[in-house]
């Protein structure tokens, strides 16, 4: 259960990458930075510019954001969103707040918006990207964190960092991966403006604290009961005497049925009776399982009839079904059934003990017949 919930939390934690590169020069500081990430080349054998890998095209942004956050600056991150297609990540909820009040609380920032921009809730992002206050900007390229800021509210003010850091006096050959420019590392910007605390709590730790919580034990034991106490029961009278009916066996067909090449071999409206192809020698016993003399009629039944007989019983004990259930097969030593309304209506059966059995065309049910047999 604990690793089912994890699994389903990293499926809500949705990862788009961005990072953008279109720029003539580089300053001399950014050049450094560059060349301690290992971003930089002197291969000479190309002048082919960054361009060359579509990055623009593949640009994400993540925008971090949290309701400690005053409200103008949330609008205007809101905004920011839609401008440049970004999405807003929050780490959770709040230590005093449920799930639906802080989606409430969002909504209510959304309400007077003609547009609406992309949240989501990702504690791993915040994470991953070790973000410990807000607001803060990741940039993504093919799924892969490539630069990173806190304190700054302007995507374009990123963009301008990467642009100069990668622009088109940076070489590489055709050959090489465009993603080989970053290899892994990110280019961090560290903080360049006011920041907030990050008031909400990682998701993933208060799912787990909640779990943790959780007795599973009492959670089986009430499953188990529950289930028990909502199977079906029906109070059929009990047969004061012996009788026996005929129940004509044919079916009408209502679709029709094809072969495999899709060719017609019984129309619909087509009527059949299975026993002029295969003989019912099966034989089936509905019973009330809660009348010790109808239980003791079956067990001195099956002393003398062992092979296809089926037994269902119409009801169960309703203080204790499943220990009753399992007496019942153990005293019979074979499979039980609980009787449906299916097997009701197209018997007819209306007393018990019935047994159901076939000869000729017909089922043949007898209601009350059982001690005579």
């Amino acid at each position: 259960m604990k690793i089912g919930l994890l699994m389903a939390l990293h499926v809500i934690v949705v990862l788009c990458f961005s990072s953008l590169f279109f720029v003539m020069g580089k300053a001399p500081e950014e050049n450094r930075q560059a060349d301690n990430l290992g971003l930089r080349t002197d291969n000479k054998t190309s002048q082919v510019g960054i361009n060359e890998c579509d990055f623009e095209q593949n640009i994400n942004y993540k925008i971090m954001i949290s309701k400690n956050l005053s409200l103008n600056m949330l609008k205007q991150l809101m905004q920011e969103a839609l401008q440049y297609d970004a999405q807003l990540i929050i780490r959770g909820i709040t230590q005093d707040s449920t799930l639906s009040e802080t989606v409430n609380f969002w909504h209510g920032l959304f309400i007077n918006m003609k547009e609406i921009p992309n949240l989501i809730i990702s504690p791993q992002l915040f994470t991953q990207n070790t973000i410990v206050s807000v607001p803060a900007l990741v940039a993504f390229y093919a799924n892969k964190p490539i630069a990173k800021v806190t304190g700054i509210s302007n995507i374009g003010w990123l963009k301008d960092k990467l642009n100069a850091s990668f622009g088109l006096n940076h070489q590489h050959t055709l050959q090489e991966n465009c993603e080989a420019f970053f290899d892994g590392r990110v280019l961090d910007f560290g903080h360049q403006g006011s920041t907030v605390e990050i008031s909400e709590i990682d998701m993933l730790d208060l799912i787990l604290a909640k779990i943790s919580t959780i007795d599973w034990s009492l959670k089986q034991e009430n499953a188990v009961y529950r289930y028990w106490h909502s199977l079906p029961s029906f109070a059929l009278e009990k047969a004061s005497e012996c009788k026996i009916k005929q129940i004509d066996a044919t079916v009408k067909i209502s679709q029709p049925l094809f072969n495999h090449l899709g060719e017609v071999i019984i129309p619909a409206g087509t009527r059949l009776n299975p026993f002029d192809y295969i003989p019912f020698t099966q034989q089936i016993i509905v019973f009330n399982g809660t009348h010790d003399d109808e239980v003791q009629m079956i067990q001195n039944y099956l002393r003398d009839h062992q092979h296809n007989v089926t037994l269902i019983t119409s009801t169960i004990s309703q203080t204790n079904p499943r220990d009753q259930f399992q007496t019942l097969q153990k005293r019979f030593e074979q499979p039980l059934f609980l009787l449906n309304d299916t097997l009701i209506t197209r018997f007819s059966i209306t007393h018990t003990p019935s047994v159901i059995s076939g000869h000729n065309s017909f089922f043949v049910v007898k209601e009350g017949c059982l001690d005579k047999s």
